[in-house]
């Protein structure tokens, strides 16, 4: 399984939250596209789908080969 999860980069303070959470969701979508780049670069004969996973405690950039 391909997947980077971002949950510990910032820090966890209940008085920033939605912050962090604004923070998170940023920062997965320039890594999604980077992963998305990275990966059309060295592979160009194959197709990724690239996501970012937000589900609960697990929030992360993850991709997977489509062919």
């Amino acid at each position: 399984m391909n997947v980077l999860f971002l949950e510990g980069i910032f820090p966890n303070d209940p008085s920033v939250e939605d912050l962090k959470e604004t923070q998170l969701i940023g920062l997965a979508g320039v890594m999604a596209e980077m992963v998305s780049a990275k990966l059309a670069r060295n592979f160009p004969d194959r197709s990724f789908s690239t996501f970012v996973i937000d589900e609960g405690s697990d929030f992360g950039v993850s991709f997977h080969q489509t062919r």
